[in-house]
C-alpha cells in the first residue's frame, strides 16, 4: 500500500472506513501532515508561510479551548501582533499540538494573545524588558523583586 502524501492521511478508523487518502482538512481546516501518515490525529494546524507578496503568513494554532465535549476540532489563524503560532506538534510522540508563544517585548495574555511589554529597565547602555528572558542578576539590586 502505498503511503499518503503530504497534507493527507490514510482513513482507517470507523469515520473513514475507505483506507483512502483523505484530506487532513476535511477533519480539521487548515490543517497539514507530514507524508505517510496513517490517522487524522497526525494532522497539525498549518505553520507559518511565505505568501505570494514575499511576507511571512500568520501560522495556525490549535483552539484547545474549543476542542472536547462534542466540539470540532479547529486551527484558528495566529493574532498578527505579539504571537508566534509555529504549527506542528510540540512532541510527535503524544500528538501534542504546538502552543503559541509571545514574541520579545510581549507576553501571553490568553491562549493566541499577547500585549505589549511596558516595563523596561535601563541596565547600563541597553534597556532591559522584563518580557523577555534574560538575567536578573543583571539588574540592580532594587529592581531584581519586580523581574520575572
Amino acid at each position: 500500500c502505498a503511503k499518503c502524501q503530504a497534507g493527507t492521511f490514510r482513513g482507517w478508523n470507523s469515520f473513514e472506513l475507505t483506507g483512502q487518502c483523505v484530506d487532513c482538512t476535511s477533519f480539521v481546516p487548515n490543517s497539514f501532515s507530514e507524508p505517510g501518515a496513517d490517522d487524522k490525529t497526525q494532522c497539525y494546524c498549518s505553520t507559518p508561510q511565505i505568501g505570494s507578496d514575499g511576507k511571512l503568513q500568520a501560522g495556525y494554532y490549535f483552539n484547545y479551548a474549543l476542542y472536547g465535549a462534542g466540539k470540532q476540532r479547529i486551527c484558528d489563524r495566529c493574532p498578527t501582533e505579539g504571537v508566534v503560532c509555529p504549527g506542528g506538534f510540540r512532541n510527535a510522540t503524544t500528538w501534542m499540538h504546538a502552543i503559541p508563544f509571545a514574541l520579545p517585548n510581549y507576553y501571553m495574555t490568553q491562549l493566541a494573545a499577547a500585549s505589549r511589554c511596558s516595563i523596561e529597565f535601563d541596565v547600563g547602555a541597553t534597556p532591559f524588558s522584563a518580557c523577555q528572558p534574560q538575567d536578573c542578576s543583571q539588574l540592580p539590586e532594587e529592581n531584581r523583586p519586580e523581574c520575572v
